[in-house]
This record gives structure tokens, C-alpha cells and sequence, in this order.
């Protein structure tokens, strides 16, 4: 769950969090936590099932049998 909570987006969202909470926005850093929960849950949900819909030879090399990718 930690690698689906590291991104760009999230890390810009949590910056402007900060940056709301710094400027004493309760609302808008309520918002923008929920938005980085929320992103966070979609990404770890598509990639279980991204994991769960690949055929086994294609779990264990990324990159396919021509190592093409």
C-alpha cells in the first residue's frame, strides 16, 4: 500500500495540504487529505486486480518473454 501512496500527485496534494494547513484552512485540508486517501485506495484496488487479471508468466518477468516491453 505504500508504494501506491507514493506519487507525484500525492505528494503535490499533501504539499498543498501543508500549505492549508499552514494558512489555518481546516475545510481545505480536509478535503485534500480525503482526495489523498481516495487516490491512494483507487490506485492499491486497480493494481490487485491488474495483478490478479495477468497470466503467471507475466508476474514474474515485467517485461514478457521477449524482454521486450
Amino acid at each position: 500500500m505504500w508504494r501506491c501512496y507514493l506519487n507525484l500527485f500525492n505528494l503535490l496534494l499533501i504539499a498543498l495540504a501543508v500549505m492549508s494547513f499552514l494558512s489555518a484552512d481546516a475545510k481545505a485540508t480536509t478535503v485534500i487529505g480525503v482526495m489523498v486517501m481516495l487516490s491512494t485506495v483507487i490506485r492499491f484496488v486497480q493494481e490487485r486486480r491488474s495483478h490478479r487479471a495477468a497470466p503467471p508468466g507475466r508476474r514474474r518477468h515485467p517485461f514478457g518473454a521477449a524482454g521486450v516491453p
